[in-house]
């Protein structure tokens, strides 16, 4: 015997205005607590110019919102992830239009702010005057990709708003569908001005003292192995950093085109860096991924219980992976902070 609308409703509304009207409405469910959700459409029927009553049709979308709820999740855990790692990350769907970039990238175009999704990069380029011509190369050199089906490389020059200029190394992945067509083209970004000039001092130095061949051949000596060392360092990084928490992604992931995109993420981030993948004596390298992502957590100064819920594990699990780092890292019985030690072998910027 209700006077009036229950809150939820807009009755009064479609009975003053005459129009149709839509709108999702939760209701905490009894017992459990969980909130259900209902998409609600409603409708006048009209009688001349009266309008008797209303036709309200309720759906119930719940396994909807809570599968949208989850993948919001998500996309916010892997936006942080690739957030955090140095170099420029992009996606590009089949016709080149943008569809991610990491912080990055963005700041690498000078795009900080600026609203990308959708837009190709000549596009992007009337909104980055420095960059206008770095974007415009990027756009024609998505094609030998496309054609070669093959992970590309290439360099570019970005002018600075202080007159030098950033050499960037560009990597291009395409991935296709399985009928052949454009799927996806995996873009990463790679600042290599400081090699580029290593190698243009040693030119120089080479013609100024062609004599000095011995001096010359331990700089380049020492030029390779900095270079080796970047190259290893990226490797490292992907290891530690990035693989580990893709396959903790994927095991969280329900959705089977989600966990598909994961897996050809990590494969490509792999073909990518196979190249100069060399045999490294960083200590963690021979942990688990799961005792890695352990290992990185008690770094941050996580406690065993937070590190027990971020990764859906037991205390005591958490506990024997303690003791089974120090173990594997040679501390076992050594007045050694773990997490010091952690941090000192274990950082992003090494």
């Amino acid at each position: 015997d209700r006077s009036s609308p229950c809150p939820w409703c807009r009755a009064d509304r479609i009975f003053a205005g005459g129009r149709a009207d839509q709108w999702q409405w939760q209701r905490q469910e009894p017992g459990d607590g969980i909130a259900a959700t209902y998409e609600v459409h409603a409708a006048p029927i009209a009688d001349n110019d009266d309008i008797p009553a209303l036709i309200i049709l309720l759906y119930d979308v719940t396994d909807r919102q809570r599968a949208l709820d989850r993948l919001q999740v998500l996309n916010e855990q892997l936006t942080t992830l690739i957030n955090a790692f140095p170099d420029g990350i992009f996606l590009k769907d089949g016709a080149g239009n943008w569809l991610l970039a990491n912080s990055a990238g963005l700041q690498l175009f000078g795009l900080e702010g600026v609203e990308y999704f959708g837009k190709k990069d000549r596009e992007l380029a009337r909104l980055s005057p420095f960059c206008r011509q770095a974007l415009l190369a990027c756009e024609e050199s998505d094609e030998p990709a496309w054609e070669k089906r093959e992970v590309c490389r290439f360099e570019i020059a970005l002018p600075l708003p202080d007159g030098r200029t950033r050499t960037c190394e560009i990597v291009k992945a395409p991935l296709f569908h399985e009928d052949g067509s454009r799927k996806a083209l995996i873009v990463l970004s790679r600042d290599i001005s400081r090699w580029v000039e290593t190698e243009k001092a040693l030119r120089t130095e080479m013609e100024k003292r062609k004599e000095a061949n011995i001096s010359m051949r331990v700089l380049l000596d020492q030029y390779r192995e900095a270079r080796q060392e970047v190259e290893e360092q990226i490797t490292a990084q992907l290891k530690k950093l990035v693989f580990p928490y893709l396959d903790f992604l994927e095991q969280l992931i329900t959705l089977e085109e989600a966990q598909e995109c994961l897996k050809i993420i990590n494969s490509h981030l792999t073909s990518i860096t196979a190249p100069f993948a060399k045999k490294l004596s960083d200590p963690l390298l021979g942990l688990t991924p799961r005792e890695i992502l352990v290992a990185d957590l008690v770094r941050q100064g996580k406690s065993t219980a937070t590190i027990a819920r971020t990764l859906n594990l037991s205390k005591r699990t958490i506990d024997a992976y303690r003791i089974s780092l120090r173990k594997k890292l040679r501390l076992t019985n050594k007045k050694v902070n773990l997490r010091e030690y952690l941090r000192s072998v274990y950082s992003p910027g090494d």
